[in-house]
């Protein structure tokens, strides 16, 4: 960031030195200037953090490990190969940092790096646990996990919605 920001002030300062430039050349400084400030106030200036409970770690990789399969699709339907890369990349990313954490430990996604594998991990997984907890006969004692895993599932689909722009 420091150095757009050093070329920010350096394209101001040709913008207003009509001995460095002619008129064209300072116009075109003021406008490179003004783009690069505006591509820095569009910068978080913190990342954006999502936080998913030790108990949906195993659930979530399980999505994400569905993932590749929905991108070996996209490549059969003619998706551009170099899109299809980076959503592998992507993913793998997202299965090394849950991987990484210890068992017992919330883990901490930032969204800008994981925000879209894990929406679409997510996406995954809700039907899958709303389909454990309707096939699970009242009475058994694994009900109340099951819903308890529900519920959390839920409560990350609407944060992870919200942190990456398509709230529900």
């Amino acid at each position: 960031m420091d150095t757009l920001e050093d070329d920010q002030e350096g394209w101001e300062w040709t913008a207003e030195s009509p001995q460095i430039e002619d008129l064209p050349g300072r116009e075109q400084a003021k406008a490179t200037a003004e783009m690069i400030k505006r591509f820095l106030a569009a910068v978080p200036t913190e990342a954006v953090m999502l936080t998913v409970p030790p108990v949906l770690v195993d659930c979530i990789a399980e999505g994400a490990q569905d993932l590749p399969h929905q991108v070996a699709q996209a490549i059969d339907n003619g998706k551009d190969l170099r899109v299809c890369a980076a959503q592998l990349t992507a993913i793998a990313g997202l299965l090394d940092a849950l991987a990484a954490e210890d068992a017992d430990a919330l883990v901490e996604l930032e969204v800008a790096e994981h925000g879209q594998v894990l929406r679409d991990a997510v996406e995954v997984m809700v039907p899958v646990l709303e389909r454990a907890v309707a096939d699970t006969r009242d009475g058994d004692p694994a009900m109340s996990e099951r819903e308890d895993e529900l519920r959390l599932m839920r409560q990350l689909a609407v944060q992870v919605a919200r942190a990456t722009g398509g709230e529900r």
